[in-house]
């Protein structure tokens, strides 16, 4: 089991929220848990090694500035 962190503001949440939700549908060994916030929400994603590397991936490349 591997696990990650991301940290988004507030608008969007509904955004990592539903790209996670889409993992675990399409069959993922993942699962994640959404801190409150006002500003900012940290998620903490747990799962497979496999399935964690592919999600870090793409956060990571979603929120780069390339």
């Amino acid at each position: 089991m591997a696990n990650t962190s991301i940290t988004v503001g507030r608008l969007l949440c509904g955004t990592v929220r539903g790209y996670l939700d889409k993992c675990k549908f399409k069959g993922m060994d993942v699962d994640y848990i959404e801190s409150g916030g006002w500003i900012e929400r940290e998620f903490v994603i747990k799962g497979s090694n496999e399935d964690i590397i592919k999600i870090h991936a793409a956060l990571k490349a979603w929120g780069s500035d390339d």
